[in-house]
């Protein structure tokens, strides 16, 4: 296993030497699209938990089924073609996850099995042969979150706050634990996204010279000496914590920023800098940005921002938040159920398909899994 330990002064030189700058906002401002719904579970199906939506429209997840007295999780991979399709997993497994899909139809996953415990896997889910997912022994006790287009890099989590973030090279089998000063400092560290470059961004915990622990957001790039952990800079206040949770392939990064005054929607771009793009609402304190595409377009959600309590879904393009609930069109009711409330929009893929939530209260309240595409 190779260990990584912050050194090399690289990150900071590029800071300093580059101008503060945001995303690119045009002369005009940009009509967000109207959405149409495409649901992944028809009312009456096994509950499902969707993760990812790839550039092709296929979207993974797990399905939640009754395995004599248990409920277990099982991978699966939509698409508007084909429908559900399951992986071949060994019998007796005590449950899996399926986290993230590329542009290749590579999934990755962990699974738990009685006779190897807990191990990170890759399923390619345009094929059967080989009719299983491949698992990786460099992985046991390891969670992946995020795999990138170049099919090698994989990236996640230990399996508990102790345990550093880290980066998977499939092909070498080398193992990069993602750690800052020497030490890892327990609380949240998880990789979650990985680009076409294999450029990995996550959260990192850090601790300061008053002795608290800071979360925050970090990039894993290449510099003129090699790969090397970035700290990406925050807000001027006195204390800040931060997450990054997705990265373009072009190296826009998007993520949430808190610091005493409110918790919004953070920005970073190609050289590392850092903007922070507000709050969706002037209602609220708190807004959560979950992805990019390459278009600019972020998605997230702010918690409780809703008439009937709820979290509020949000579409920022071109400088402009968009409650998700007045762009999407078809949403009338049905003879089953009421139309419903857009809940979390958590991706969103370069073709502007999102992932997202629904809430339904009638005949009985339950959360469905939707995409909303963007109409003509």
């Amino acid at each position: 296993m190779k260990l990584l330990i912050l050194t090399s002064l690289w990150p900071s030189l590029i800071l300093a030497s580059t101008p503060l700058a945001g995303p690119q906002v045009s002369a005009q401002t940009v009509v967000p699209p109207q959405f149409k719904v495409v649901s992944l579970e028809p009312f009456g199906s096994d509950p499902v938990a969707a993760s990812a939506v790839n550039n092709k429209g296929r979207v993974t997840g797990v399905t939640f089924r009754e395995v004599g007295t248990q409920t277990r999780a099982f991978p699966f991979v939509w698409s508007p073609q084909g429908g559900f399709v399951e992986p071949w997993l060994p019998a007796g497994h005590t449950g899996a996850s399926a986290e993230d899909i590329n542009s290749h139809g590579d999934i990755v996953g962990f699974i738990t099995h009685p006779s190897f415990g807990t191990r990170g896997y890759r399923w390619n889910a345009n094929s059967f042969i080989p009719p299983q997912p491949q698992y990786f022994p460099e992985l046991s006790g390891r969670l992946p979150l995020a795999i990138g287009d170049n099919r090698r890099t994989i990236a996640g989590q230990g399996f508990d706050a102790q345990s550093p973030a880290w980066v998977f090279d499939s092909v070498t089998g080398t193992v990069t634990d993602l750690i800052v000063g020497g030490q890892i400092v327990e609380g949240v560290n998880q990789a979650t996204s990985v680009n076409a470059a294999g450029v990995v961004v996550g959260t990192i915990s850090t601790k300061l010279s008053n002795g608290n622990v800071r979360p925050n957001a970090f990039r894993y790039a290449p510099g003129f000496a090699g790969w090397f952990i970035e700290l990406l800079p925050g807000p001027t206040s006195t204390w800040y914590s931060s997450d990054a949770f997705d990265v373009t392939d072009s190296g826009e990064i998007v993520g949430s920023v808190f610091d005493p005054l409110d918790h919004s929607v953070a920005h970073w771009s190609v050289t590392g800098n850092f903007t922070d793009l507000g709050l969706a609402s002037a209602n609220e304190f708190v807004t959560i940005a979950r992805a990019v595409n390459e278009d600019g377009w972020i998605v997230g959600w702010s918690p409780n921002d809703h008439p009937l309590g709820m979290d509020t879904p949000f579409l920022w393009i071109d400088g402009a938040f968009h409650d998700l609930n007045d762009l999407v069109v078809g949403l009338g009711p049905t003879p089953a159920e009421d139309a419903g409330v857009v809940l979390h929009a958590r991706d969103v893929n370069d073709e502007g398909v999102i992932l997202a939530e629904l809430v339904h209260f009638s005949p009985a309240f339950r959360i469905e899994d939707v995409l909303l595409v963007p109409k003509g």
